[in-house]
This record gives C-alpha cells, structure tokens and sequence, in this order.
C-alpha cells in the first residue's frame, strides 16, 4: 500500500525552496508514495514544472485588480476564510486520509498543517531560513506552539538549525539538517547554452530577488570602488523585485550604466554563471543559498557575504572567498584580489569540486526517504 503525502506550499514561484520543491518532486518513489501538491496562493512560473504523478490542488486563484481597495478586501476575505473555514478547506483541499503532511515552507504553510484534522499523520516541517534574523521575536514567539505539533523539522542547514534551535530551546529533538539537492548534471548542461550577449571584461555575475536583504547595493558600490582603482571589470545582476528602481538609480548615480547590466529574471541563469569569471551573492542572511550550491558545482570562484548558509557552504574559505556583512570595503578587497590573482582563482575552481559531492540528488533523497518511512 503506498503511503499518503500531502505537500502544502504557497506558491510555485522563483525563489529557492519553490526550485528545490520541484526537484524533489521529481525524484520522490511513485511506486511507494501518492503524493498531493497543495498550493495555496496559485501565483507562479513552475506549475509547468510539477510531476505528472502529483496530484496538484490550489486553494486561492491570483486574483489582481486595479483597485487598492479590492485587492485589501480579496487578502482579508483569504485570511478569514482560512480562520474560520478552515476545517472545510482542509477536508476540501487537502483530505483527511494522508499518512503525511508536510509544510515545505514557513509562514501559512506551516500554520496549515499545524492545524491539520488528521491527527494520526507524521507531520513535517520545512524550515529554509535563519529565522532569528528573517522573523521579529514576537512572530517566533507566535510560532512556538505551530512548531510544537510537528513531530519533525527539517532546516536545510546546520546554520538555520541552530538559529531554529535558539528561538526554540526545547525542541532539539525534533530537528534534523537535510541540504537541498542541485540537480548537478541538468545544471551543467543548461549551462552550456549560447548567450545571447558577450562578456568582453572580467566579469561578476549575481543572482537572486532585487530586495532590500540581498544587499545588490553593496555590489554595485564595490565594483564602483574596483574601477576607481583601475581594476577593470564589469557585473551582471539576474532578478526581478522591488528593489529594481532603487537599485537602477544607484546605478546611474555611480556612473556605472555602461558596466553593470540587470538582465531580470532568467528561466535559466546558469550559462551566465558559468561564463562569469566570479560568482557574488551579498545577502545579509541565507538559511541555504541554493544559488551559491549551484556556482559550487559549475566550478566557479565564489566571493559572499558572511550570511549563514554562504559560511557553511564555503567553510570559512576553503572554498571561496567570504567577507563580513554589509562591509564594502572588504567586499571591493575580496573582489579584487580573486580578479588579479590567478593563482587564487585556481585554487577555488579546484576546491569546489569537491565540495559539489554533498548536494547530489541520490544522496539527498536517501535522507528524504529515510525521513518519510520512518515512524
């Protein structure tokens, strides 16, 4: 008798866990579990991408309108009904016969399953940030007890499982570190595909969400910093959000319109990464940065801020470069000490292909599966 999952997520966007979600889906054993994807908000690229074996339920429709109004009385009218409603919701949307529920994300999925009717099913949280850092002490506090109902909680690295661990002391037991998987090969011969532009300079490429926390100001003040110094160079930035204006008027402040290029969001960054020469990420924090593995395992020298998942992935060094957060001055050093130095990049490219064993797939979803079977 195959076993019952249930998968609750909030959208199939761009971020990460979203990515990781997929591939995991991707890999999970049919022939032993019946899985159910619910997603609550349908907002996203990768519907396209989920499994044919996936039974795929949405809960709310991306419904925009033009008027402010509308859009507030359209969440409010969301956030009632998951209050008050929620037991029709559930037998609705998600069944009441899985053997496991799994919030694969923080926030509203996890407080979906910590209310599930179905008390009998093992229930498993996912946890992909720091989140002393990413959540006021009064929202960890209000999660204490959602946490509570869980019999597992899965953090994506040791950084995040310490920082789970310090806003809830009593729940050591629960917690275990599983690293999210890079599908290796795919990411290597998607990034072997023919860009439609040409690197002409050394370049520094980054990638991510255009917000206030992955810090792309810093980036485009250091390489500002770089080519005051003579060091010739240029950056590519690949994402989309809110901080896109801000950071274009940076741009133009710095007189840097003609060497930092923000491409927006690629469906498939990596023939940008590979053909860059180093590979930046300025995040404040990274539970896991998911983008950072992938530079790992297309060989690429790595500059990063001190963020948690960068330490971790990178170990203090050995594997790339990292620099404190927030400073730019030691960013603008890092960056241009792997650019002069061609020893130094030798010595990364090499390292890093030895740090690329711990994100492969089968070893991954053997600790996934270990997770799922056991009682």
């Amino acid at each position: 008798m195959k076993k019952k999952v249930l998968i609750v997520n909030n959208t199939l966007g761009e971020g990460g866990a979203e990515k990781v979600l997929i591939d995991i889906l991707n890999r999970f054993n049919y022939d032993k579990f019946q899985v159910k994807l619910l997603i609550l908000n349908k907002k996203g690229m990768r519907f396209k991408d989920v499994n044919k074996n996936v039974k795929l339920r949405c809960l709310y429709p991306d419904w925009k309108f033009k008027s402010k109004f509308a859009n507030k009385i359209w969440n409010f009218f969301k956030y009632r009904s998951m209050k008050y409603f929620y037991s029709i919701i559930y037998r609705l949307y998600a069944g009441m016969k899985n053997d496991i529920e799994i919030a694969f994300l923080e926030g509203d999925p996890t407080k979906f399953v910590s209310q599930s009717l179905n008390k009998k099913s093992k229930k498993i949280a996912w946890v992909h940030t720091d989140l002393s850092k990413s959540r006021s002490k009064e929202v960890n506090d209000e999660f204490k007890s959602v946490y509570e109902t869980f019999d597992k909680i899965v953090c994506v690295s040791n950084s995040s499982k310490v920082a789970f661990l310090n806003c809830y002391q009593n729940m050591g037991d629960k917690v275990i570190t599983i690293y999210n998987m890079i599908e290796i090969e795919k990411v290597r011969t998607l990034s072997n595909e023919i860009l439609d532009i040409k690197y002409n300079k050394p370049t520094i490429v980054s990638v991510g969400r255009l917000t206030k926390l992955k810090r792309f100001d810093l980036l485009i003040k250091a390489h500002k910093n770089l080519l005051d110094k003579g060091i010739s160079n240029e950056v590519i930035i690949l994402g989309i959000g809110e901080e896109e204006e801000n950071l274009k008027k940076l741009i133009s402040i710095k007189g840097v319109e003609d060497t930092v290029k923000m491409l927006g969001y690629k469906d498939n960054p990596y023939p940008h990464i590979k053909n860059g020469d180093i590979f930046v990420v300025t995040s404040d924090f990274e539970g896991f940065s998911l983008v950072i593995a992938e530079a790992v395992c297309l060989g690429k020298v790595i500059v990063s801020t001190k963020n948690g998942g960068a330490n971790e992935i990178l170990c203090n060094d050995k594997y790339g470069k990292l620099v404190e957060l927030g400073n730019e001055g030691e960013l603008t050093n890092a960056l241009g000490e792997v650019l002069l130095d061609d020893d130094k990049r030798r010595y990364y490219e090499k390292s890093v292909q030895e740090r690329c064993k711990i994100f492969k797939p089968t070893r991954v979803m053997n600790e996934i599966n270990t997770l799922l079977e056991n009682k």
